[in-house]
């Protein structure tokens, strides 16, 4: 569900691309599982994508990119985005205030985000934040609400939200979160949505393959799946449109 995000986002900046979303609820939370597993259901995901004849795909999870990119990209023959946490983004705009990374244990274990600390981080002050039981409301469409934030909350509690804050939505599960945020924090803090980044590179690269629509459409053209079934699919329906209003 956390994908719909990123697509909401790529819908805004390209509505003339027709797109297919492929959620895999089923199989959440991605950071449980195993590497390999993780490998061989993300190939699978990409296959079903891959049939359908698309031009290219973003795997619009930060987990999933972390571990299974390399292989999908040896994989296909079509251009394969994946998805970082925007830190180098952050510790640019932050200033003297502190950088709170949101996202899975996986992705803050990861060498990725270790070499993007190194690279970018080591004068700031930075903190790394997992919120699972998020991820859990979100799975399920509670974006918004009493108990989603008295989660959001207690994660955040350790800090010094007084301060001046840049929070890091490192994972796509928090593409909804970024206003509800700034509603409980205040609207002094400061948002970065790794999704931002992605759809710019993938407007990029549709650009320098030559395969950018650019005929326009009377209507937005998308199709909505999920491994868990159409009524799965219906639920992510109303979150996009949900997220196309905001």
């Amino acid at each position: 569900m956390g994908g719909l995000s990123v697509l909401g986002r790529a819908i805004k900046a390209m509505p003339n691309e027709n797109y297919i979303y492929l959620g895999d609820s089923l199989n959440q939370p991605y950071t449980n599982l195993p590497r390999d597993e993780l490998v061989e259901i993300c190939i699978q995901n990409c296959e079903f994508l891959y049939e359908k004849g698309v031009k290219a795909i973003v795997v619009a999870c930060n987990t999933a990119t972390m571990v299974a990119i390399d292989d999908l990209q040896k994989c296909f023959n079509i251009p394969i985005l994946g998805m970082w946490p925007a830190i180098k983004t952050a510790t640019e705009t932050c200033g003297s205030g502190q950088i709170i990374i949101m996202a899975t244990e996986t992705t803050l274990a990861s060498k990725c985000v270790k070499e993007l600390l190194e690279a970018y981080g080591k004068d700031k002050e930075i903190y790394k934040l997992a919120c699972p039981k998020v991820i859990t409301l979100v799975e399920n469409g509670i974006t918004r609400g009493k108990e989603i934030e008295y989660l959001l909350r207690d994660y955040f509690k350790k800090y010094d939200m007084e301060k001046p804050t840049t929070i890091v939505l490192g994972c796509t599960h928090f593409g909804y979160l970024g206003s509800f945020l700034m509603d409980i924090f205040g609207q002094g803090i400061q948002i970065i949505d790794g999704a931002v980044d992605v759809v710019k590179r993938l407007y990029c690269v549709l650009q320098e393959h030559d395969i950018l629509c650019r005929t326009k459409r009377d209507s937005l053209c998308y199709e909505i799946y999920n491994s868990m079934g159409a009524k799965k699919a219906e639920i992510s329906k109303k979150m996009l449109l949900q997220f196309l209003g905001s």
